[in-house]
């Protein structure tokens, strides 16, 4: 072999293709797909403005809606604008962002004991949560304040929903029963104080199964507590229900 067959030999490149060269195209298109896919499940950050930090804890406190683990607290901290209330950071899954919308509404759900009944029993077993009622409207959020108490039931509710006007509340509150021959057919969902009427409205829910029992001529009073005569015969004492007499009640006839 002579010297210029030997340099031609040495400068001559191979064609062939290394599947070394895969391996690192492989690894950018895994990573960016890891990536992607993070991007997209990570979960949504927002904040929500409650008046007391009592009944939350980091990490514990879930946002719960429809009987479904929808976020978690993350941290809380005082509120250092007025110095009034906490902001709770929350996380939010990503599946759940059609919920965050200005109109959405979130409150703390625990149990309470009154004179007038016992309510949010749920969490005795699952713990404190955050109640969500889902805004339809405005544009979508990562910001809201609590409430401080449950909303009133969605009219859109399936049943009968009335209004009631009354001169005093009594002894009824929100989930009071509604009642028809002593059987439960509704509920109190909201009232509230009519100043320049003198008057109290209050609104109830009729169950879709029970709504035809009410008509134009249907009478609403208060059943609530225990009523007692007495004369020379004896005393005579009257309640609708023993539910009624714990906490409060409206009847009705049809």
């Amino acid at each position: 072999m002579t010297d210029q067959e030997y340099q031609e030999a040495l400068v001559r490149e191979s064609k062939s293709f290394s599947i070394i060269w895969l391996l690192p195209m492989i690894a950018v298109v895994i990573g960016g797909w890891l990536l992607v896919k993070s991007l997209i499940e990570s979960p949504i950050e927002i904040t929500i403005d409650f008046p007391s930090g009592t009944g939350m804890e980091v990490g514990k406190t879930k946002v719960i809606y429809e009987g479904i683990t929808a976020g978690i607290v993350t941290d809380i901290r005082l509120d250092t604008t007025d110095l009034e209330g906490v902001i709770a950071t929350v996380e939010i899954d990503r599946r759940a962002e059609p919920l965050l919308r200005e109109s959405t509404q979130f409150w703390l759900v625990k149990p309470e004991i009154s004179l007038s009944g016992v309510t949010g029993l749920e969490t005795i077993v699952t713990g404190n949560y955050i109640g969500v009622k889902v805004g339809l409207t405005g544009k979508k959020s990562t910001y809201f304040k609590a409430l401080t108490d449950p909303p009133p039931l969605d009219t859109q509710v399936p049943g009968l929903h009335l209004e009631l006007q009354a001169r005093d509340l009594g002894s009824l509150h929100v989930d009071a029963p509604v009642l028809f021959k002593k059987i439960v057919v509704g509920s109190v969902t909201q009232y509230e104080l009519k100043p320049k009427q003198d008057l109290v409205s209050i609104r109830v829910h009729i169950e879709p199964e029970y709504a035809g029992l009410v008509s134009q001529q249907s009478r609403f009073w208060n059943v609530s507590g225990i009523k007692a005569s007495a004369d020379l015969s004896g005393v005579n004492v009257q309640a609708e229900s023993l539910l009624s007499v714990v906490q409060g009640g409206i009847t009705f006839d049809a």
